[in-house]
């Protein structure tokens, strides 16, 4: 474990880091040397609390700092300090290391960073060696390295990333997924917040199986471009596949480089049979604020809001929604009545935006600026589509709002009776 530290960044450190893409280090400025110490060899994850001094992701010009991480003099990584001025937690993975003294470097990026940047400020770091059990080994060990967008340091940054297991008796076979703040490019907010009840981009990232007697990987592929799923066939650091994010919409290569090397640590498990994607966001809170903020800094909410038009307005005016549903040639959208009489649809009417998959769904409905529990009345899947040959089962759902700081609230009590069998 690394001591506590509460640093400025002092001075000036000239360094070549090699691989460093096109970034210029003349000016990198060091904020952090220290030494620790890994019991075995093994993978290596570092937790770090951090300020970007001046710098708020809501503002223009202000939205980030960016430190480059070295062990032992080697560039292992840039992370994009996104959550402002106040110390924020970070965790990323520095990879396999060997048993022994290692020496961490954190640089300070002025040619990276936001132009209204002063600074960062490191209030903790720690290591933590990912070698407890065999599923934990692998987890962290092949878990990828990505090549950022260079505007990756102010737009669609890499919030969270999260696996999911899959074994059986002579394999395994690990998914890694990456949660981005925004997508540049691909489905609209509108669709984003109907279809998939959020405005952050979530996106599989990297697949592999592994053979259990041998230890060897059995079959690796990545999502590219138009999302295909290509085969893997790049450059790795130990285990680590290497990628490069190549669309707007944060799909990736297995080639290339840039100034921005990432290694978002693989801290969450998910089982899609038994929660949504979302609810990796759900247990990091902070990143609808970030979320929230990129869209206030693009200004894509309209104002004055208006829950009757389709364009999107404070995220904190929608009702986020969770549903379990067995769907088959059948679109479904959710319907919140209030008290008052008046009726809004996560669809807002527009076809294209009702939702045709089953399993764990998460949409919103955009109400009334102010619309509080009090005021809702009933909460109901409805159909739009008039096919009586289609099936769509809802069993289970539950409802949040989002709070002052865009913080998911506890869940509203849901009083309608499921499974509930949906009618064209």
């Amino acid at each position: 474990m690394l001591p506590l530290l509460l640093l400025m960044a002092l001075g000036v450190f000239a360094l070549s880091l090699p691989g460093a893409g096109r970034g210029n280090l003349a000016q990198a400025q060091t904020v952090l040397t220290q030494k620790f110490s890994v019991a075995e060899t093994g993978e290596v994850q570092l937790t770090m609390k951090a300020a970007a001094l001046g710098c708020d992701w809501e503002r223009a010009e202000a939205e980030a700092a960016v430190v480059s991480l070295t062990v032992d003099g080697q560039r292992n990584q840039e992370l994009v300090l996104y959550r402002g001025d106040e110390l924020a937690e970070y965790d990323v993975f520095l990879g396999k290391l060997s048993a022994g003294e290692h020496t961490l470097q954190v640089l300070y990026r002025p040619d990276l960073s936001a132009q209204e940047s002063k600074g960062v400020r490191i209030g903790m770091a720690k290591t933590t060696l990912r070698n407890a059990t065999e599923r934990e080994r692998l987890v962290w060990g092949f878990a990828p390295l990505l090549y950022g967008r260079p505007e990756n340091n102010r737009s669609d940054v890499p919030l969270l990333c999260y696996a999911e297991v899959g074994e059986t008796t002579d394999e395994w076979k690990i998914v890694y997924t990456l949660i981005w703040s925004n997508e540049d490019g691909g489905t609209n907010t509108p669709s984003l917040l109907a279809r998939w009840g959020r405005t952050t981009d979530i996106e599989w990232l990297y697949a592999v199986t592994i053979a259990k007697t041998t230890g060897k990987v059995v079959k690796e592929t990545y999502q590219g471009a138009f999302h295909r799923t290509m085969d893997f066939a790049g450059e790795r650091r130990d285990n680590h596949p290497i990628l490069r994010t190549v669309t707007n919409n944060n799909m990736v290569s297995d080639t290339g480089e840039s100034p921005l090397l990432f290694a978002v640590a693989p801290l969450r498990l998910l089982n899609s049979t038994q929660e949504p994607r979302e609810a990796i966001m759900d247990s990091a809170p902070w990143t609808y604020t970030i979320a929230a903020k990129e869209m206030i800094r693009e200004k894509k909410w309209e104002s004055p809001a208006s829950a009757d038009t389709r364009e999107p307005s404070d995220i904190r005016n929608y009702l986020h929604i969770t549903y379990q549903a067995e769907v088959a040639k059948a679109r479904l959208a959710i319907g919140v009545h209030l008290t008052n009489g008046k009726a809004y649809f996560s669809d807002h009417g527009a076809p294209e935006n009702a939702i045709d998959r089953s399993g764990w769904i998460r949409t919103t409905v955009e109400l009334p600026p102010g619309t509080t529990a009090a005021d809702i009345a009933d909460i109901a899947p409805v159909r739009r589509d008039t096919n009586t040959e289609g099936k769509a089962v809802v069993t289970s759902l539950r409802a949040f709002f989002l709070d002052a700081q865009y913080h998911p609230t506890s869940p509203l009590p849901i009083t309608r009776t499921l499974p509930v069998t949906v009618s064209p």
